[in-house]
């Protein structure tokens, strides 16, 4: 009876080890490396063990003749069952240190993602400041340059005063005729339509550039 039940547990624990052998493969060549077969071989070789275990407890009942001969059976399925156990578990380290791996790699590159946006953003920051110091600068100019034509243009408009009132002055002293007198007064009011317009004309002008320069300065708004 207890020969029989050696027999029938060692055929079932050869069969769990050619079964395990068949599967190692398929996960060292790569056919299959999911996670299901690695389960499946772990499960097989914890069937083995218990095999084995009962081998080992069924030694004493073997007859002494056969004994020896049992002994190197169960040995040997002890030395198959480590060897398949290393072979699945320097498998799971590997994946493991390629798992590590990339994800270590895949942190390295978000880092360097995030140090050439900011990078980027503090260039865009630089050349948004230069430009907003260039509009500043123009816009600075422009003010001068209005200032100074206001300047000359008064200047002007109180040469033309003078110049009017010396006119007049030397018009009457020489008896000039009053028809010439408001001819006179006449051109020189034209004198002044011709300079105040020209006055209005490039004030608007200027007003044109300062408002077109402000836009460029404004900050567009994102979508």
């Amino acid at each position: 009876m207890s020969a029989r039940e050696h027999e029938q547990r060692h055929a079932s624990a050869r069969k769990i080890v050619l079964s395990v052998n068949q599967l190692l493969e398929q996960l060292e060549s790569g056919r299959d490396t999911s996670l299901d077969l690695q389960s499946q071989i772990s499960q097989h070789l914890n069937a083995l063990a218990r095999e084995v275990q009962a081998l080992e407890a069924l030694l004493s009942t073997i007859p002494v003749a056969q004994r020896s001969l049992w002994r190197k059976r169960v040995s040997q399925l002890q030395d198959e069952s480590a060897s398949q156990r290393a072979a699945l578990g320097k498998f799971a380290g590997q994946v493991a240190a390629k798992q590590r791996h990339e994800e270590e790699r895949q942190a390295l590159l978000h880092r360097r993602t995030n140090g050439a946006d900011c990078a980027i953003n503090i260039d865009a920051i630089a050349q948004e400041s230069r430009k907003l110091n260039e509009s500043h600068s123009q816009i600075d100019d422009l003010l001068g340059y209005a200032a100074s034509v206001l300047s000359e243009t008064n200047r002007q408009g109180s040469s033309l005063k003078g110049i009017q009132k010396k006119v007049l002055s030397i018009g009457s002293t020489l008896g000039l005729s009053n028809n010439t007198l408001r001819m006179i007064e006449r051109r020189l009011f034209g004198d002044k339509l011709i300079l105040y317009g020209g006055m209005a004309l490039t004030m608007g002008l200027l007003w044109f550039v300062f408002v077109h320069l402000r836009r460029e300065e404004a900050p567009k708004t994102p979508h």
